[in-house]
């Protein structure tokens, strides 16, 4: 599953890095005091309780589990079992095999965990998260998971190696939010994201690992479950349990609390610490670390790295990361993702506000934003007793200095410009079942929010309908994506085929747009599939914008024709062709033995540093 690590080396088990806090102890693990109640696995070992003897590990190797996993090689073991290289006897495939010994085994909630575990990596189906391939027992009572076999380096090696370039770190980050929103709309929360959980293999691809800790809701992930009880909860109340440098602060006040946007605190001390080789917080008792995030702010890069430069629209996203209150960080890995893909347009920018806090209460209908590229301020009109598209049409007479009213211009943001669908005729309606544009916005933002897809679909539907827009616009990406991804697994519903019917047919060069989005953000589901499908029909995109057509073609290129469409994307792209291109350069290659390496290739340099300036500008 990774580069073979020698046998007294890291544990490749979550478990055994794990730190876990009883109600008993919290009182320890949030006063002036250190806390010396915290137990590992290591600890366990230490007591004597834990110890394994290599050879009795070792004597694996060369066995056949269940007729089908031949066991090759150990490649790393902890306390609670160990990790072999092996293969499928049948297919002559590489595999991983994790094994959780017998005497653990017999402690229930360890066993259920390790079932957990393999039930999550078999539902989430996506190219950066390693994938659970088969589970079962041996005849001393041993539970094996079967994982995908990857030949990585673990990021905590590379980030050891000192301050990572921007470009890798914002690639290498893309890929992790990616892998958290497949988790995440399995209602699956990982709760140990950290840099030894993340593997880079040679092209720079990322793969998240171990869902030993991860919070699953079985009922929901198959057909036999969906009538079933909820799981029952296996981290007591109070308890705390992950490895404590990665914690949200949330997390101290017990497991109950933790959810998505604690992964996402994860990744913001990720990214921290890729950026300055150094994490926000160094404290070396769990306890002082836990009172300190709850208590203080990250420190600014400047302050742990003082000769690195990041940034400040880099900086910004990563501290919204890291915020204290939940609230205040991004909702979805989905916002992450949008927020990544501006701030890599045009890093050096000065942080937008929305990097800098969570979102206020949406505008009410009596305000309206002027749009940025008509004016760099915000022109905010408050017109009471005017309608909404009045307020707006007057907004763009008065920045254009015009006397007649023109058509807006759809939102659009730096790092991918979303043009207008189609003009809406006079006749159009201006609200459905009752409710205008901006309540249908607001459900579908609930909706996103507490994953109920049917509702979802039915508020992007209407709003397509009285604002198309402003449905496939950047205000409302994020929870439009999560709509799609999640009505596009359910296949069963009619409200599926509608949605992607209208992405395709109805709402013009904005509906390519978003199954772009979904196809970037969603890879390996079905929605994704199913975007992937209609963007490859004949002709369709040649209702597209230039920018999304160079985009998609570079995503779609075999490696040596994607030379061919540098310059275009440089004279045409936007934030989307730059990300393409930078995925381009940063795959790690040798320029002696790869005819595609392009990372010191000039042409690329140059179209990156054009359409880099043309974005920016």
């Amino acid at each position: 599953m990774s580069k073979p690590t020698p046998p007294d080396g890291p544990s490749p088990s979550a478990i055994d890095d794990a730190v876990t806090v009883p109600r008993a102890e919290q009182a320890a693990a949030t006063s002036d005091e250190p806390s010396a109640m915290l137990i590992s696995s290591s600890a366990l070992e230490e007591r004597g309780q834990g110890s394994l003897l290599k050879d009795e590990l070792a004597s694996l190797v060369g066995k056949v589990l269940s007729d089908r996993y031949v066991v090759h090689e150990l490649i790393g073991h902890g306390g609670m079992g160990a990790v072999y290289r092996g293969e499928q006897v049948h297919l002559r495939k590489r595999v991983a095999i994790k094994v959780l010994r017998p005497d653990m085994a017999r402690m229930i909630e360890l066993s259920v965990r390790f079932e957990r575990e393999a039930i999550a990596g078999a539902h989430v189906s996506h190219p950066n998260v390693v994938a659970a391939i088969d589970f079962g027992k041996l005849d001393d009572g041993s539970q094996f998971l079967i994982l995908e076999y990857v030949e990585g380096t673990p990021l905590s090696d590379l980030i050891g190696q000192g301050p990572m370039p921007l470009d890798r770190t914002l690639s290498i980050s893309r890929q992790i939010a990616m892998a958290l929103g497949a988790v995440h709309e399995k209602s699956i929360v990982h709760r140990d994201v950290k840099p030894q959980n993340i593997l880079v293999d040679a092209k720079g691809a990322v793969k998240l690992l171990d869902f030993g800790l991860a919070k699953v809701r079985v009922e929901l992930l198959s057909d036999q479950g969906r009538n079933a009880k909820p799981s029952p909860a296996l981290t007591g109340v109070g308890m705390v349990m992950g490895t404590f440098a990665y914690m949200a602060p949330e997390a101290a006040r017990g497991m109950e609390g933790v959810d998505a946007r604690s992964d996402l605190y994860a990744l913001g001390v990720v990214m921290y610490e890729m950026l300055t080789g150094k994490r926000p917080f160094e404290e070396k008792d769990p306890g002082l670390h836990l009172k300190k995030i709850r208590s203080e702010d990250p420190p600014p890069m400047r302050e742990r790295a003082p000769e690195i430069q990041v940034p400040p629209r880099i900086e910004a996203l990563v501290l919204r990361l890291l915020a204290r209150e939940p609230d205040r960080r991004f909702a979805s890995a989905n916002e992450v993702l949008a927020a990544l893909d501006e701030a890599a347009v045009a890093p050096e920018k000065e942080p937008d506000k929305a990097l800098e806090k969570a979102p206020e209460a949406a505008p009410t209908k009596a305000a309206v934003t002027a749009p940025k590229r008509l004016d760099k301020r915000s022109l905010i009109l408050i017109a009471s007793g005017l309608s909404a598209l009045a307020v707006l049409l007057l907004v763009v007479v008065l920045l254009r200095g015009g006397s007649e009213p023109q058509e807006p211009p759809a939102p659009t943001t730096s790092a991918a410009p979303l043009p207008s669908p189609t003009t809406a005729p006079a006749s159009a309606p201006t609200d459905i079942e009752g409710a205008d544009a901006t309540e249908w916005a607001e459900r579908l933002r609930r909706a996103a929010s507490r994953k109920e897809w049917r509702p979802g679909a039915k508020a992007f539907l209407a709003l397509g309908k009285l604002d198309p827009a402003r449905a496939t616009g950047s205000e409302l990406r994020g929870d439009v994506v999560a709509v799609v991804a999640g009505i596009g697994f359910e296949t069963s519903f009619t409200e599926s085929d509608q949605v992607f019917d209208a992405l395709e047919n109805e709402l013009g060069s904005g509906g390519l747009d978003v199954l772009f989005h979904v196809v970037r953000t969603r890879g390996g589901t079905k929605a994704s599939r199913r975007a992937q499908d209609i963007l490859a029909k004949p002709g369709i995109l040649d209702r597209a914008t230039p920018a999304l057509r160079v985009a998609y073609e570079l995503r779609k290129a075999a490696c040596p024709d994607k030379r061919a469409l540098f310059s275009r994307a440089a004279d045409e792209g936007d934030g989307r062709a730059l990300d393409e291109l930078l995925i381009v350069k940063d795959a790690p290659c040798s320029a002696k033995r790869d005819p595609c390496c392009y990372r010191e290739d000039a042409e690329l340099k140059e179209a990156i540093s054009k359409l880099r300036a043309k974005l920016g500008g």
